[in-house]
């Protein structure tokens, strides 16, 4: 069949294992500022972008024994942290993988990264990361800030993003009002075109980061247990959009008023 990756490009990472103890080698759940791991954190984490990944993805992105993600983390000098097995993102059977690191670039590479994993799953024909004709599929979360800057004025930036890449880009409704809401960004295409589409939406996400809720976003994760979006469904989504509502409160009293 049609190969997913130019010849040019590796099939595989090229990379050794990372000696770490466990911590280092497998995966968390929980926020991203579980054992100081979160953003602004003691590496000087700035930079942040979260994927969602099916179990088959998840998996290859930890890889056996966690030699994976340990591998992406000292490569690219970032923190790589899924949410538990069975803690998905509402209305999806996915987890959400949050990648933090000091660059954008390093994202960048990241990313590229995590393509690779999702081109393997792929080969392997699992519909979750496989579109048609020799096309992956991949998708991730963006707060509705950085959302509005890479479809730009009536549509135009997306539009061009489209037919330099040559991937079709799909965006899923915003959870509620606000600026850190997440929507999902659905991606299908070659590798080539969806990393040069991961490289825009990540200067759209970091271009964000001075935001006084960024921090909040980087650390929250949206999910359940289960597919369904039962009672703590909807808890996430209240508590989200009360840290919203307080964010806009602080800044308005913040503000002094005109006299």
């Amino acid at each position: 069949g049609r190969s997913l990756l130019n010849d040019h490009i590796p099939t595989q990472m090229a990379m050794t294992a990372m000696t770490a103890d466990g911590s280092a080698m497998g995966y968390v759940g929980g926020a991203g500022s579980k054992n100081g791991s979160g953003l602004n954190g003691p590496l000087g984490i700035q930079c942040v972008m979260k994927y969602l990944a099916p179990e088959a993805v998840a998996a290859a992105i930890i890889g056996k024994g966690g030699t994976v993600i340990a591998a992406m983390r000292q490569k690219c000098k970032a923190r790589v942290m899924l949410t538990e097995p069975g803690e998905f993102y509402l209305h999806t059977e996915c987890r959400v993988v949050t990648a933090m690191a000091p660059t954008e670039n390093d994202l960048n590479e990241l990313a590229k990264q995590v393509l690779f994993q999702v081109v393997e799953v792929a080969q392997a024909g699992n519909l979750d990361a496989a579109g048609v004709d020799g096309q992956i599929k991949l998708r991730l979360l963006a707060p509705a800030a950085a959302v509005g800057g890479l479809i730009g004025r009536k549509g135009e930036k997306i539009k061009s993003l489209r037919d330099t890449s040559g991937a079709s880009i799909y965006v899923g409704d915003a959870l509620y009002a606000g600026a850190m809401s997440d929507q999902v960004i659905t991606l299908l295409g070659t590798f080539e075109g969806l990393l040069t589409v991961l490289e825009q939406i990540n200067t759209q996400i970091q271009a964000l980061s001075d935001e006084t809720w960024f921090r909040t976003w980087a650390n929250s994760f949206g999910c359940s247990r289960g597919r369904a979006p039962g009672p703590e469904a909807t808890h996430q989504v209240a508590t989200q959009t009360a840290i919203q509502t307080a964010t806009q409160t602080s800044t308005q009293m913040a503000t002094p008023a005109a006299t």
